[in-house]
């Protein structure tokens, strides 16, 4: 047989004795959301035998904060919840016997959980000042969101135009390369520069030579034959 293991918080919720197994379930999920999502501090699971129910304390902000603990029932979406069971609950669990505020946790069926804060009676409104600082808040925030996604589009418009497109080579090539080499002036010239320019202005050099002999060749030719057409006209006459 497999032997699994069981998360020690797990563990010690099972053995607080709930008859409820898949309530047990709920609140372990609850507690971890609250410890590694939520960031409370203090952190407890406790259990009341008189409603079967197992439920959570934690409490906001940071430690040197005098604020004192929220209670947090873990329920499913599909729990059952009646105004009379809320009351209950409130006089049963809170030690506040003016506001008596609870917290529901509701776990949906993908793990996520939903807080609802409740609260005995009528919640005072906020202030003037109040309000105008969380309007003036929620209003930067606005403007913050609307200016990021103006830069984000610029951003994104500017590196689209630095991409090259493809086929289009980013360098030009060198047109006067060709012109670079020169033919040297004399043999101390040719001495000084590099073996691969040797070369090329010694197979110039052959080429060069080669042109002027064909140049002499051909004028020799017709040299000669105007010489022979003269003495031909001169046999004749």
């Amino acid at each position: 047989m497999t032997n699994y293991i069981v998360h020690p918080v797990l563990q010690d919720m099972i053995n607080l004795g709930c008859r409820n197994q898949f309530s047990v379930g709920i609140a372990f999920q609850v507690y971890m959301d609250l410890c590694e999502v939520q960031a409370l501090r203090d952190v407890k699971y406790l259990y009341s035998r008189e409603l079967d129910l197992l439920y959570l304390t934690g409490t906001k902000g940071r430690s040197h904060d005098s604020a004192s603990p929220e209670i947090f029932l873990p329920l499913s979406t599909i729990s059952e919840i009646t105004p009379a069971w809320i009351r209950k609950v409130q006089d049963t669990l809170c030690a506040d016997e003016v506001r008596k505020g609870i917290t529901l946790a509701m776990k949906e069926h993908d793990s996520t959980v939903v807080y609802y804060r409740m609260m005995q009676g009528l919640v005072p409104p906020d202030s003037p000042e109040t309000a105008r600082r969380k309007k003036q808040r929620d209003e930067a925030k606005h403007c913050i969101e609307v200016e990021m996604r103006r830069m984000r589009h610029e951003l994104l418009a500017r590196a689209q135009k630095s991409v090259p497109e493809e086929g289009v080579e980013t360098s030009q090539p060198d047109e006067n390369k060709a012109e670079d080499v020169e033919m040297p002036a004399s043999t101390s010239e040719v001495t000084d520069m590099p073996s691969s320019d040797k070369q090329v202005c010694t197979e110039n050099s052959t080429v060069e030579q080669d042109i002027d002999v064909e140049v002499c060749a051909n004028e020799e030719e017709v040299a000669s034959g105007k010489k022979d057409a003269a003495e031909d006209q001169e046999l004749e006459l």
